[in-house]
This record gives C-alpha cells, sequence and structure tokens, in this order.
C-alpha cells in the first residue's frame, strides 16, 4: 500500500512539474494585468509581423553571400548627419529613431543593394531565387503570405 502512494505522489509530482512547463512565461507585470510572451508575440506579429518577417528573413538570405562593412555605414552616417547639421537629433526624434536603429536601416539598405549590384538582377529576381534555392518556408499562419511577391517566376 505504501508503495502505490508514493508512485501516486511521484506520479503527481511529475505532472505538477509538467504543467509548470507549459505555463506562459511573464514578461510585463501591472495592476492592469500581466503580459505573457506568447501574448506580446501575437501582437507584434499583428502590428509588425509581415514587414518584420520579411526584413529578417530577407537579411537572412543576402547576408549568407553579400557583405557590407562597418565602415560603408559609418561614411553612409556621415553624409546623413553632415546634411541634416544640427537638425540630425531632431530628425531622429521627430521619426522615432534612434541612431543605433538608423545604423540598422543604413545596414540593411546597403546590403540590398550591394546584392542587386553584385548579382546583375532586379532585386524581386534575386530574392525568388534565393528562396527557392533556400526552401524558404513560413511556418506560422498568420505571416503565410508575407513572401508571396517573390514565389512567383518573373515575367522576362
Amino acid at each position: 500500500m505504501k508503495k502505490l502512494r508514493y508512485i501516486a505522489f511521484a506520479s503527481s509530482l511529475f505532472l505538477l512539474a509538467a504543467c509548470n512547463d507549459r505555463e506562459e512565461e511573464i514578461i510585463v507585470t501591472s495592476s492592469l494585468g500581466d503580459i505573457t510572451k506568447e501574448s506580446f508575440y501575437d501582437e507584434m506579429i499583428a502590428i509588425a509581423g509581415p514587414s518584420m518577417i520579411e526584413q529578417v528573413v530577407t537579411k537572412m538570405l543576402l547576408e549568407d553571400t553579400y557583405s557590407v562593412s562597418d565602415e560603408d555605414v559609418e561614411e553612409e552616417l556621415d553624409v546623413l548627419k553632415q546634411s541634416y547639421g544640427d537638425t540630425f537629433d531632431q530628425t531622429l526624434e521627430a521619426n522615432g529613431m534612434t541612431e543605433e536603429s538608423l545604423r540598422q536601416n543604413i545596414y540593411f539598405s546597403l546590403l540590398r543593394d550591394t546584392a542587386v549590384k553584385e548579382s546583375g538582377k532586379t532585386f524581386d529576381e534575386l530574392m525568388y531565387d534565393l528562396l527557392e534555392e533556400h526552401d524558404v518556408q513560413v511556418q506560422d499562419e498568420a505571416l503565410q503570405n508575407v513572401l508571396d511577391k517573390y514565389t512567383q517566376p518573373i515575367e522576362k
């Protein structure tokens, strides 16, 4: 009988531990309620998902073959700083950007330009080829159609 109790107790502990693993991770707490990682992800997908996933996939594909140096990014940033002069910081703030987010935008823009120039293809042609070559599949249902514009062969 004792053996049966121990088995039942151990099974209960195991089930409780398994249930705790499924508990959603809370990333923000407040008197209004909690925000879980899952609800944050869902909200992020609803707001910025399509453009964000497109940019992340594009960056991943392009960085596999093409590169942009930090010096090139800084050079472009310096041109913008000189162009805007004393209003540079205010312009960033007005556009909801930081200097670091601007650097990332410059990097991505230069990466796209470099890829198009070096491949001799249009950006859409290049993306079509890279998506096919690397068999990219979007797994999240809400984002299934994000890359559709690149999945049809380009008419020449």
